[in-house]
């Protein structure tokens, strides 16, 4: 019988190799990928110089940031066209590439989000 450490390891690495897999097969079709939920606490990203996409999801709209993630790769990040965060982003976007510091706090629907923008100006 597998103890609960290896069967957690070995879900955890098939779990890692099914997302590696899906976000490769989405590459290969030309499109980017959403970006992962973020942590609670900071997340560094890079917003890029690309016009936000209109979408939609479960009957919400949103908008698709085009971002470049701490690990290199581009992503598209989810944000309500009504959010605070939306705005700030619109602010910023003429200065694109401009690397962001996203503080999360909170899970769910007590989720806060703060920006505070890395290269050239300060808090948002």
């Amino acid at each position: 019988m597998d103890s609960k450490e290896e069967l957690s390891q070995y879900a955890n690495a098939e779990i890692a190799q099914m997302n590696e897999n899906l976000e490769t097969k989405i590459r290969a079709k030309g499109d980017i990928p959403y970006l992962p939920a973020l942590k609670v606490g900071e997340t560094t990203l890079e917003i890029q110089p690309r016009k936000p996409v209109s979408d939609e999801f479960k009957g919400k709209e949103r908008r698709l940031i085009w971002v470049k993630a701490e690990n290199g790769r581009d992503y598209n990040w989810t944000i309500s066209p009504n959010s605070p965060v939306y705005r700030a982003i619109l602010k910023i976007l003429p200065q694109a590439p401009v690397k962001v510091r996203v503080v999360r706090v909170g899970q769910g629907s007590d989720t806060k989000i703060d920006l505070v923008q890395l290269s050239g100006s300060d808090n948002l």
